[in-house]
C-alpha cells in the first residue's frame, strides 16, 4: 500500500506541473528505494540498452556517450524514473518515441511524464557524458565496477537486480588498446588513431553485472576441453607469467567442469573470458563472460605458500560458481546478496576439494571461515545473515564477514541436515526453475523443503534471521572410571533464548585412541546416550570435526595432549576453541595463550595450522597484552620465532614464520636483523 500512496502523490504533482521542483525533490528519492523497485518490476519488462561510448586516450578528457533504451511498459499511470547518479549538465538531449522532450532531472532520476510514453514498447534515446565515478580510469586503461548500484553512475538505466536486460555495446578506443565486455566481439572499424569495437548483444543480465574493460592489455587464448577462453592481463614479470598462466586456465577449466556436473546445467552464457587488473578493489568480480580479478591474486611465483595457492584456487572457483549462483539466477533484491556469496563460497570449497590434491578440505573450511565469522558474531553488534534493505544505495553496508563466512558454515549445516544428494537435487531444481531470472531466499527454502522431512522454516528462522552464536556447555558424570552421563547444553552468548539447531562431533581422547561421536543439538539441553558406559577419557574435544558453530567448552587437560592429536582439523579446532574462550574470559589468559601458541608452533606440521597459530601470536602480542608486558616478552618471543624459522626446512612454512617475526619485531636487535635481511635481498 505504501508504494501506491507514494506514486499517487507523485502522479498528482506531475499533473499539476513539471516546474514544481521542490515537490518533486521531496517525492523522488535518491537511490533506488524498495518502493520504486517494486513498482518498476510490475511495470517494466524486455529491457535493452544500446550503448555507445567514445573513450579518449587521456583520462582527463570526457567520455561522450549515447544510449537507446528499449523498454516495454505494462502500466503507464505514473512518470517513469530512470536512474542516473550524475549532474544534470551531463545530460545533453532526451528523445522519447521519436519526440525530443525537455529533460526533467531531480534527485538522481530522469523523469519522463506518462504522456510521452505508451503501453507496449518504448524507445528512449539520450546523449550524455558518462559519469566517471565507477569507470576506474587510469593512464592507459579503465574498467567498470558497477556492484551493487553503480551502473547508474555511468549511464542512465533501471538499476535494480530484478530488472534484467540485454546490452549491446559499442566502444571507440585508442587504436593500441584492447577491450572486452559481457558479449563477444562482432566487428571493428579502424580509423587513424582510434578503432570502434562493436559487440554482440549480451545475455540477459542484471545491471550490476554489466561490464567493460579497455586499455593496454596482453591476451592469452586457450581451448580448454573444447571451450575457448581468453585471458587479458598487464603482468610484466616473466617468471610469474610462466609460473601462473597454465595454472590459471586449468583451475578455471576444473571449476567450470565441477559446477556443470554438480548443477547439471551447462555453462549458460555466450563466452567465458577473464581479466587481471592491477589494484582491483576486490579479489574478483563475477561479470558475466568477463570476470575481473585482482592481478596479484592470480599471478604467483615459485615461492608462493600453500595458503596463497589455495586462496587463488578458491577465488577462481568462487567467481566461476557465480556464473550459476548470482548471474544465471540472481537475487530479487540486494537484501539477499548473501545468497550469491554463500553459494559461490560453498561451491568453491567443493570445487577446490576436487581440483587440489591433498588440500585438506575440512581444515581449509574451518580456518577460512570460522575465525572470521566469530570475529563479528561474538560481539553485541553482530548482524543477521539476511538483513532488511530499504534503498539500494545502502546495499554496500550488507557486505561483511557474516555473509562471507557465517553463511557458508550455515550452508554446510543445511546440507548435512538434508543429506548431500537431497540438497544437491534441491539446488538443481532451484537453478532450473529460476534460470535467467530472479529468486529470493524463501523461494529456495520452499524448494529445499520439498526434498527433506526436516522443518526448514524453523531451522531457517534461527540460522538466517537471528544474529549471534550459542555458548555450549557440558556436564560429565563418571562412576568407577566410566561415563555415566554426559549432558550438553546451549544458550545464546548474549541472548539466552537463542537455540541453534546443529550437528557437530565430540572426541573422547584416550592415551592410545580417539573416539568421535555425533551430537545433534536442536534444543537447550540433551543427553548424549552414545557415550554412556564408555571409559572416562583423558579429555573431551568439542567440535572435533570442525563443523559446529559456537563458543565450545575447553578442557584444560587438553593443553597437555594437544600436540599428540594426529588430525590437523582436531588441532585447529582446539586452537580456535582456546582462543575464543580466552577472548570470552574463560579458560586461559592472553599471556598463557601466547606461550602455548609459541610452544606448539615449532612442532606444527600442517602449514594451514601454522598460519592460524602465527596469526594468533601476532594478534595477542599487539592487541591483548599491555605495552609494558609486550616490551618484557619481546626479546624472548623474537628469539623463538627466529629459531623456529631457521629450523624449518619447508620454504612456505619458513616464509610464514619470517612474516610473523617481521610483524612482532620490537627490539633494536630484531629490527637490525630485518634491516640486514633487506640489504641481502637488495644485493642479491
Amino acid at each position: 500500500m505504501r508504494r501506491f500512496v507514494l506514486f499517487s502523490l507523485l502522479f498528482s504533482v506531475f499533473l499539476n506541473s513539471f516546474s514544481q521542483s521542490t515537490s518533486l525533490s521531496t517525492l523522488v528519492k535518491k537511490g533506488v528505494s524498495d518502493t520504486l523497485a517494486q513498482y518498476r518490476k510490475q511495470a517494466l519488462s524486455h529491457i535493452n540498452y544500446n550503448l555507445s561510448l567514445n573513450i579518449p586516450s587521456k583520462k582527463q578528457q570526457a567520455i561522450v556517450a549515447s544510449e537507446i533504451i528499449s523498454v516495454d511498459l505494462a502500466k503507464n499511470e505514473f512518470p517513469l524514473q530512470i536512474d542516473f547518479k550524475e549532474q544534470r549538465n551531463r545530460l545533453k538531449s532526451l528523445v522519447v518515441n521519436g519526440k525530443e522532450i525537455p529533460i526533467v532531472f531531480t534527485n538522481e532520476h530522469i523523469l519522463i511524464d506518462s504522456r510521452f510514453l505508451k503501453i507496449g514498447t518504448n524507445l528512449i534515446e539520450t546523449n550524455f557524458t558518462a559519469g566517471n565515478l565507477s569507470l576506474n580510469r587510469n593512464v592507459d586503461f579503465l574498467y567498470t565496477l558497477l556492484v551493487p548500484d553503480r551502473a547508474r553512475t555511468v549511464f542512465p538505466c533501471f538499476d535494480q537486480p530484478d530488472l534484467k536486460a540485454t546490452f549491446k555495446l559499442s566502444l571507440t578506443i585508442p587504436s593500441a588498446w584492447a577491450a572486452l565486455t559481457n558479449a563477444p566481439l562482432v566487428d571493428s572499424v579502424v580509423a587513424a588513431d582510434t578503432k570502434t569495437l562493436n559487440f554482440a548483444q549480451s545475455d540477459t543480465i542484471s545491471t550490476y553485472l554489466f561490464s567493460f574493460v579497455a586499455g593496454k592489455f596482453n591476451s592469452v587464448s586457450k581451448n580448454m576441453d573444447g571451450r575457448a577462453m581468453n585471458f587479458y592481463h598487464r603482468e610484466t614479470d616473466t617468471n610469474k607469467i610462466n609460473f601462473s598462466i597454465d595454472s590459471i586456465f586449468r583451475i578455471h577449466k576444473d571449476a567450470l567442469n565441477f559446477v556443470e556436473e554438480y548443477t547439471q546445467i551447462q555453462y549458460p552464457f555466450k563466452k567465458f573470458d577473464f581479466v587481471a587488473i592491477p589494484d582491483f578493489q576486490y579479489g574478483g568480480m563475477e561479470h558475466v563472460g568477463a570476470i575481473d580479478y585482482k592481478a596479484s591474486s592470480l599471478f604467483l611465483d615459485s615461492g608462493a605458500t600453500k595458503d596463497q595457492e589455495n586462496a587463488r584456487t578458491n577465488l577462481i572457483a568462487h567467481e566461476t560458481s557465480h556464473m550459476w549462483f548470482g548471474d544465471l539466477v540472481t537475487m530479487q533484491w540486494f537484501n539477499d546478496v548473501w545468497m550469491k556469496e554463500v553459494f559461490a563460497n560453498f561451491m568453491a570449497d567443493k570445487a577446490s576439494q576436487v581440483s587440489q590434491a591433498n588440500n585438506n578440505y575440512d581444515l581449509k573450511l574451518l580456518i577460512d571461515h570460522f575465525p572470521a565469522a566469530y570475529g563479528v558474531d561474538r560481539t553485541l553488534g553482530a548482524n543477521t545473515i539476511r538483513q532488511p534493505l530499504l534503498n539500494l544505495q545502502e546495499a554496500g553496508t550488507l557486505y561483511g564477514n557474516i555473509i562471507y563466512h557465517k553463511a557458508p558454515i550455515m550452508m554446510r549445516q543445511l546440507e548435512r541436515l538434508m543429506g548431500k544428494d537431497a540438497f544437491r537435487d534441491g539446488l538443481r531444481e532451484y537453478l532450473s526453475r529460476y534460470q535467467f531470472g530472479n529468486a529470493t531466499w524463501p523461494d529456495l527454502i520452499s524448494i529445499l523443503d520439498q526434498h527433506t522431512t526436516a522443518d526448514l522454516n524453523k531451522w531457517n528462522k534461527v540460522w538466517v534471521n537471528k544474529a549471534g552464536r550459542p555458548a555450549i556447555n557440558y556436564s560429565l558424570e563418571t562412576s568407577n572410571g566410566y561415563i555415566s552421563k554426559l549432558t550438553i547444553s546451549q544458550q545464546g552468548e548474549y541472548s539466552p533464548e537463542l537455540i541453534l539447531p546443529q550437528l557437530f562431533e565430540i572426541a573422547l581422547v584416550y592415551p592410545d585412541k580417539i573416539e568421535e561421536y555425533t551430537v545433534e543439538l536442536d534444543k537447550p539441553q540433551m543427553v548424549l546416550k552414545a557415550v554412556e558406559g564408555k571409559q572416562a577419557p583423558l579429555h573431551i574435544l568439542f567440535n572435533s570435526s570442525g563443523q559446529g558453530y559456537g563458543l565450545f567448552p575447553i578442557d584444560k587437560k587438553m593443553l597437555l595432549h594437544l600436540s599428540t592429536l594426529k588430525s590437523p582439523v582436531m588441532r585447529a579446532t582446539a586452537f580456535i576453541n582456546l582462543y575464543e574462550n580466552m577472548l570470552s574470559g574463560k579458560g586461559v589468559k592472553p599471556i598463557q595463550m601466547l606461550d602455548f601458541c609459541t610452544t606448539q608452533m615449532p612442532g606444527e606440521s600442517e602449514e594451514l595450522n601454522l598460519r592460524l597459530i602465527t596469526n594468533y601470536i601476532s594478534d595477542i602480542f599487539w592487541r591483548l597484552i599491555t605495552p609494558f608486558k609486550r616490551v618484557e616478552i619481546a626479546k624472548g618471543l623474537e628469539a623463538k620465532l627466529w629459531d623456529a624459522m631457521n629450523a624449518e626446512t619447508a620454504a612456505n612454512k619458513k616464509k610464514l614464520l619470517f612474516k610473523t617475526f617481521q610483524s612482532i619485531a620490537l627490539t633494536k636487535p630484531a629490527k637490525d636483523t630485518l634491516y640486514e635481511v633487506c640489504l641481502v635481498t637488495i644485493r642479491s
